[in-house]
């Protein structure tokens, strides 16, 4: 637990290489409970495996990361990578993430790479790229499971794609399972071309049970790319 408050300053010359590391990476590897807040980061990349973000790799406990910003070359793993944060339960507001996010495995997103419980993210902005070379790939989040996402004020402006497995490519976020209670995605907007080698895509979510979407809005393509 605790506050990190950058207060503004940019932390620049970022170049993390844990490439296969087993463990959460990011800025902060782990953060349970806690608050980031006021950060931003410029450099090289974030590189690590499962559960990498470019400010926090896994947040834990209903945390909360507030205005960051990734900013550096390209975030990449194996598994739950996000521009801001690779694996959540919390909540994460006003981040921006402009870094390409690469990933090997499942679920990437452009701010939450995965959520694994009650998760909001609220008036964000992805305008890097996001590929996911198997399944599960939306702007703002990869995938969600366990709890219910809550979405808002949103927007993506980078190309989103997933490559194989069942898709899921979302221009706001590749999908969510069903939940006991309701998803909701509102007042979110995509402008980026979104993309899949197989199925389930959408300019608003590529693959989501039990959700409210309204007040969305989509301007660009949807393509699935058969071979």
């Amino acid at each position: 637990e605790g506050i990190f408050n950058g207060n503004g300053y940019i932390i620049s010359g970022v170049n993390i290489q844990l490439t296969g590391n087993s463990e959460p990476v990011g800025l902060f590897g782990t953060v349970e409970g806690g608050t980031i807040k006021n950060t931003t980061i410029t450099g090289t990349a974030v590189k690590g495996g499962s559960a990498t973000g470019g400010i926090v790799g896994n947040l834990t406990e209903n945390g909360l990361i507030e205005n960051c910003i990734s900013a550096v070359s390209s975030v990449e793993g194996a598994g739950n990578v996000g521009g801001i944060v690779g694996t959540t339960v919390g909540t994460i507001k006003y981040c921006q993430n402009s870094a390409t996010v690469k990933n090997s495995e499942h679920a990437s997103g452009g701010i939450v790479g995965h959520s694994i419980g009650a998760t909001t993210v609220y008036n964000c902005k992805n305008t890097g790229a996001i590929t996911a070379t198997k399944s599960a790939a939306g702007g703002i989040m990869g995938y969600g499971v366990k709890g219910a996402v809550n979405i808002s004020k949103c927007t993506n402006s980078g190309a989103i794609y997933a490559t194989a497995g069942l898709g899921r490519a979302g221009g706001i976020t590749g999908g969510a399972d069903a939940t006991t209670t309701e998803h909701q995605i509102t007042n979110c907007k995509n402008t980026g071309t979104v993309g899949t080698g197989t199925d389930r895509v959408g300019g608003i979510a590529g693959d989501i049970s039990n959700a409210t979407i309204q007040r969305c809005i989509n301007t660009n393509t949807i393509t699935i790319y058969c071979t």
